[in-house]
């Protein structure tokens, strides 16, 4: 991430100098060219002024022109004249040179008295001829002297009615201005750079740390993420341990208790007589204690085999499976007066034979917890999502207090006393393992008095699955000899 952002920051530096570069040197040709506006004008009036106050002299000098020689032209009264003029009007500006010339290229005057009648080469005359047609010219000249002087040249025509008298040629100095320019651009360009540099290590310092922080806590989740996935692991092998255990145990228990109960059946008939009536009330607690162990580990080795030995997983019809267990109740059911009605079922990938024991517990609870005085009414129904099969097997029966709606799902747990009803307190402890095998999950709701109804959820076939099940299955019709 911190490369990524060197790479990203570097190329967005690059670009800022990139844009800022041309951004100022636009900048400074607006400011540039607003001072050189400023000048002009400047220029524009003095030229005015100049012309209105040295109209009639000017008219003189410039019919002279073509004749009157240097000597001539340092003699004339005029010349002072306008020198005078020119001085007034040109102090406290920056014009550093003033020439006047007649309309053919002579040097009628100037501030460097050398130049006089002086004939302007054609390509000195050039921007002249334009303001004489044009009324107004001007130019920048960069002079390349040591001190890299700058002036600013405008030409104003100098004319009345339709008759030219020549052009005023004044140059202002803008050396200082144009250096302050360029300063400012220079200046400008580095302290915007210095600050994007500045805040591109303000942000590369502040990414290194977070990137820091966030390197640090994810190295320490995988960490912990490794050392949870090997405790899940372990405590996997663990249930898997315990499970067979718990299988073998029971399985193994079996044996002893059928010696125990086989002896006694033995005892009890041929040594009746001498154990007496107290020794066989005795025998007959044992007998009693025997029996119900024997429940209590058929239940244990029932528990235990939902995962240590499953079958897998086939095309299932609930509907077939309930019936047969009705149909296996049906004397309980007949005993105690009551109905199971059974709404239409889904079709899901599942274990048969714990489908079977599933409902056979949950149905058989219903009947046995039945009230006293009232017929048990047990009703199978089911809703269906697009992924999901909804089932409730509901009773009229006694109930129990909704704060045992988790605990009845315990082991060995019972809310009844073994006098009241019979059973280990096994039964939904493997309905819930059987749920939780197929993906499901299974919650009870429950008043006292009131009934209850045990909540299945169980995931449903992917369509395409659906499909192809159909499609096999209608291809072993079809074609028998194909399975």
């Amino acid at each position: 991430m911190f490369r990524l952002f060197n790479y990203y920051a570097a190329i967005s530096l690059i670009a800022f100098v990139c844009v800022v570069g041309p951004y100022s040197y636009f900048f400074a040709q607006h400011i540039t060219g607003q001072m050189y506006e400023a000048r002009l004008k400047q220029n524009l009036t003095i030229s005015r002024l100049f012309f209105a106050d040295a109209d009639a002299d000017l008219q003189t000098l410039s019919r002279a022109d073509e004749s009157i020689s240097r000597e001539g032209l340092l003699a004339s009264e005029e010349l002072d004249e306008f020198h005078n003029d020119l001085s007034v009007l040109v102090a406290n500006t920056d014009i550093a040179s003033v020439r006047l010339i007649s309309p053919k290229g002579t040097i009628l005057y100037s501030d460097h008295q050398n130049e006089l009648g002086k004939t302007l080469e054609p390509h000195e005359f050039a921007l002249a001829k334009q303001a004489l047609s044009a009324g107004f010219a001007s130019e920048h000249k960069n002079l390349r002297s040591a001190q890299n002087q700058h002036m600013l040249y405008s030409y104003l025509a100098l004319k009345k009615d339709v008759t030219t008298y020549g052009l005023l040629e004044l140059g202002s100095d803008i050396s200082e201005t144009h250096a302050k320019v360029a300063a400012f651009r220079f200046w400008f360009i580095l302290l915007t750079s210095l600050s994007a540099l500045m805040l591109y290590v303000m942000l590369a310092g502040f990414m290194k740390y977070f990137t820091s922080i966030i390197v640090r806590q994810y190295e320490e989740l995988t960490e912990n993420h490794a050392k949870l996935e090997q405790q899940a692991q372990e405590l996997k092998r663990s249930n898997e341990e315990l499970e067979l255990f718990a299988y073998t145990a029971s399985h193994d228990l079996q044996e002893p208790l059928r010696k125990v109960q086989a002896f006694g059946e033995r005892l009890a008939k041929k040594h009746g007589d001498v154990l007496g009536k107290e020794g066989l009330l005795y025998l007959e607690r044992m007998q009693d204690a025997s029996a119900r162990m024997r429940v209590l580990i058929q239940d244990l080795l029932t528990y235990s085999r939902v995962a240590t030995k499953a079958e897998p997983f086939i095309h299932l019809d609930l509907n077939l499976i309930v019936k047969d267990v009705v149909s296996d109740l049906e004397v309980r059911i007949g005993q105690s007066g009551g109905r199971v009605d059974i709404a239409n079922l889904p079709t899901l990938e599942a274990d048969p034979l714990q489908m079977r024991q599933l409902f056979q517990n949950l149905i058989g609870n219903a009947l046995k917890f039945h009230k006293p005085d009232e017929a048990p009414v047990v009703t199978v129904s089911c809703e269906q999502t697009a992924k999901q099969a909804i089932i409730t097997v509901k009773d009229n029966g006694v109930g129990f207090d909704s704060q045992y709606a988790e605990k009845v799902f315990q082991i060995f747990q019972r809310l009844h006393g073994r006098g009241e009803y019979e059973g280990t307190g096994m039964g939904l402890a493997i309905v819930r393992k059987i749920v939780e095998r197929h993906g499901g999950m299974i919650r009870a709701e429950s008043q006292e008095g009131q009934g209850a109804s045990f909540i299945i959820t169980l995931p449903l076939p992917a369509p395409e699955q659906e499909v192809a099940k159909k499609e096999i299955k209608k291809t072993q019709t079809l074609h028998p000899q194909l399975t």
